[in-house]
């Protein structure tokens, strides 16, 4: 029987913060993480307590606070992992744990000290993976003479680079320490099937915020000839290979208006904090979009919460994922599971996010042409789009309820194969 499960993540739910910060309400509902541990809570009907785990930096010590229904562990940033995990251990004694995510060591830090029984590892993005893919669709004449004096004074301009490089060395590690990890396409499977054949995999789809699953895309009532594209501020985003198919689009729809959400980062170094945070990636996109004479068809709309986000979806004629490299966009699920039309680059776990042309169009990343016909295409086809199949395919897929009980399936699986080994 499970009665005590912990997280690792990397991220610190709402909750825990608000009372970190002596504050009486939360500043948000929180991400897909908090939808699955509140799906996780609710199919267990409170037989299962859950404790949540988090690097912080605005703790000096290990915190513990407790929530309504979760009891949370800050560890301090930068500090003494091991002896952390093993205190959390030893006053827990946890059925099983759960990390979220590779992109940090901190799964392989619990266990390098506790070890490796009852551990799951969930992977979100593949680190090592993104890393070669950082540059892509840029040259390194228009890296090198786009570098700012910012990230010449943050020595900026090649630490997303070594740090991917470095965080990935961890992530192989971590992989290869695991017996059980648990993923969702075929892309990340076949990954860690290369690293480590002999760890066991296991199959869980991901749960979206509550605000996605009610509301339907509807053509009469979006803007017309509107693209929406969710935060491009990296570079692997893909926003400098979009802005060529956007450049194409306009010969037949001059009046296309693209919302990005997020920040303007290209639009930095008017003062002098400006400058210190304008970035190369910035620099090329704003000299890009002044060459091919896209400023007013570009509009930042600033950071979304997932209320606005899913406005933004519906007022949406097509959504653009035109990403360099992904495992499973929550961007691009999110837009499926509300029926808007999807075009999507033919990278990592992407394609099993689309079964056919019926849940959303393909490409090629760098074949820009292709997306640009494609966006035309929608575009010319929306008004008698049928969004139905769409829908079902990813309310299947993102249920709450069955991917609760599928993950406590995987936990039980995980905790009889290791009690088999004791006993035999």
């Amino acid at each position: 029987m499970i009665n005590k499960v912990l997280w690792i993540t990397n991220i610190l739910f709402p909750e825990a913060f608000a009372k970190l910060r002596g504050e009486a309400e939360l500043r948000s509902s929180g991400g897909w993480m908090t939808s699955a541990a509140d799906a996780l809570l609710e199919y267990t009907e409170g037989r299962t307590q859950l404790y949540i785990a988090t690097v912080f930096p605005l703790v000096k010590q290990l915190t513990k606070i407790c929530g309504e229904k979760i009891t949370y562990y800050i560890l301090p940033f930068n500090k003494d992992y091991s002896f952390c995990w093993k205190q959390i251990r030893d006053e827990i004694h946890p059925d099983i744990v759960h990390v979220h995510g590779t992109e940090y060591p901190y799964g392989l830090s619990y266990m390098e000290a506790c070890g490796n029984e009852n551990v799951v590892i969930s992977i979100q993005g593949l680190v090592s993976k993104i890393e070669p893919h950082y540059y892509d669709g840029i040259s390194k004449r228009d890296y090198f003479r786009n570098i700012t004096i910012g990230d010449i004074v943050r020595n900026r301009f090649k630490m997303p680079h070594f740090d991917l490089k470095k965080r990935g060395e961890s992530e192989r590690r971590t992989f290869l320490t695991a017996k059980h990890i648990i993923g969702r396409t075929l892309w990340d499977k076949a990954n860690v099937w290369a690293i480590n054949p002999k760890a066991s995999y296991h199959f869980c789809n991901e749960t979206l915020r509550p605000e996605f699953y009610e509301g339907e895309w509807e053509y009469q009532n979006c803007k017309k000839h509107t693209i929406f594209l969710s935060s491009m501020a990296s570079p692997i985003k893909g926003l400098t290979m979009f802005l060529k198919a956007l450049e194409l689009v306009t010969r037949d729809y001059p009046d296309v208006v693209v919302k990005i959400a997020g920040n303007d980062f290209s639009t930095k170094g008017g003062s002098l904090k400006g400058l210190y945070y304008y970035t190369w990636y910035g620099k090329l996109v704003k000299k890009s979009i002044k060459k091919m004479g896209l400023k007013d068809r570009l509009v930042f709309v600033g950071n979304l919460n997932a209320a606005q986000m899913k406005e933004e979806y519906l007022q949406s004629n097509v959504f653009v994922c035109p990403s360099s490299i992904e495992n499973s966009s929550n961007s691009l699920s999110e837009a499926q599971i509300l029926g808007v039309p999807t075009i999507s680059s033919y990278v990592g776990g992407i394609p099993s996010l689309v079964e056919d042309s019926s849940c959303g169009y393909l490409y090629r990343f760098d074949d820009y042409e292709v997306l640009a016909y494609l966006i035309c295409k929608v575009f010319k086809e929306s008004p008698s789009f049928d969004n139905l199949r769409i829908v079902d395919y990813a309310q299947s897929r993102h249920d709450g309820m069955n991917n609760a009980k599928h993950l406590f399936e995987i936990y039980e699986s995980v905790v009889d194969m290791t009690s088999w080994h004791i006993i035999y």
